[in-house]
């Protein structure tokens, strides 16, 4: 369903961040190229898994302002599957293990 293969950034105002099983879901939005606001829906492991790398449910707020990683939606739809999340100051969270 996701393109492993290739990661994308955005750099995206959060929206809402759903702490719920079975998986974190984070909405965001992103200005495109032509300077439209796209209303983007990510999906993230559940949250038991996300407090092994030190999330809380009140990790994200509505207004925050974040790079977000993550793999895209093969069907083009504005969907992912997160993978970190980069705050202003540079505090990154992982959604899970990355194995390089």
């Amino acid at each position: 369903m996701y393109d492993r293969g290739q990661d994308t950034t955005f750099k995206a105002t959060i929206t809402e961040f759903n702490w719920a099983n079975p998986h974190a879901q984070i909405t965001f939005t992103v200005t495109d190229e032509k300077g439209n606001v796209v209303k983007w829906v990510a999906e993230g492991p559940g949250p038991n898994r996300l407090a092994n790398h030190g999330w809380t449910r009140d990790s994200l707020k509505a207004g925050d302002q974040v790079t977000i990683v993550g793999n895209r939606n093969k069907d083009g739809s504005p969907t992912m599957r997160f993978e970190k999340i980069i705050f202003a100051n540079g505090q990154e969270l992982q959604a899970r293990p990355r194995f390089f």
